[in-house]
């Protein structure tokens, strides 16, 4: 056998042994094709749809190639609550051209949009993807189910409730003519300015519990720690809430209402 073909063989064998390794090579390569999908399409937002089923592929793929210390218990929460938030992206988006926020990269980017986009948007977010699943990547749980593993169940259930119902209120809010131009303030965004953002971040915490008693929480720790951090400082609150810097009545309501966390008094 040719010397390229025996190293081939070795390094594919050296990353199915390592789950580390895998779902990062596979996180990146299934970005970065559909960095070429999004750009015939002339459509970057695509990539929000992906966020989801990216987790849900390699869920899997772990589960497969790997001993889970809970078995099927992580594919299946995580499938059920990627595959609800890809499809109601796709269903918001369905029709519609790309979204502000990326057509306002392409604006300003101008002739450096196409490594602009290949690096900070397709292989930044399949290295954060790859982050946020951290977690399912340590097999050196004990594998029995107690009460910290309880606890992350019922937590992630809240967090994945939290964030079903406020995408629900606001896409049946958003779906009536007479609210065209305003903001969604009833039902759980009369607490929380984003409840679907909190969600997420309720959602990764119950995760990061169900898997805690591995070897290498300080690892998986990361994962609810950066899904806080973008949401709060870098791509959630501050990204949507800056087209309303002018409006006087997203101003009251920012006032009034916190961006995350309801007040309890």
């Amino acid at each position: 056998m040719p010397k390229n073909a025996v190293n081939y063989v070795k390094y594919s064998r050296q990353m199915l042994q390592n789950p580390y390794l895998l779902t990062l090579c596979v996180s990146l390569c299934y970005f970065i094709a559909w960095y070429f999908i999004c750009i015939y399409m002339q459509d970057n937002s695509i990539v929000d749809i992906i966020w989801g089923t990216n987790m849900i592929l390699n869920v899997w793929l772990l589960y497969y190639f790997f001993e889970l210390p809970y078995g099927i218990l992580l594919p299946t929460l995580v499938t059920a609550s990627q595959s609800r938030l890809s499809l109601h992206i796709f269903t918001r988006k369905r029709n519609k051209k790309e979204d502000w926020r990326y057509a306002n990269w392409r604006n300003s980017w101008g002739s450096t949009f196409l490594w602009r986009s290949f690096l900070q948007i397709f292989c930044l977010q399949g290295f954060l993807n790859w982050v946020m699943i951290l977690p399912i990547m340590d097999l050196s749980g004990s594998g029995q189910i107690g009460i910290w593993q309880y606890l992350g169940i019922a937590i992630w259930f809240l967090g994945t409730s939290i964030e079903s119902i406020g995408d629900y209120q606001l896409s049946v809010f958003k779906q009536k003519r007479e609210n065209a131009g305003k903001i969604m303030m009833s039902g759980l965004w009369n607490y929380s300015r984003h409840p679907n953002y909190l969600g997420q971040i309720i959602h990764w915490i119950g995760i990061f519990l169900i898997m805690s008693s591995g070897n290498l929480w300080y690892y998986s720790i990361l994962s609810p720690i950066l899904i806080t951090i973008l949401i709060n400082w870098v791509s959630g609150v501050p990204m949507l809430e800056k087209k309303y810097d002018d409006n006087p009545t997203f101003q009251r309501y920012k006032e009034r209402v916190p961006a995350l966390v309801p007040r309890i008094f």
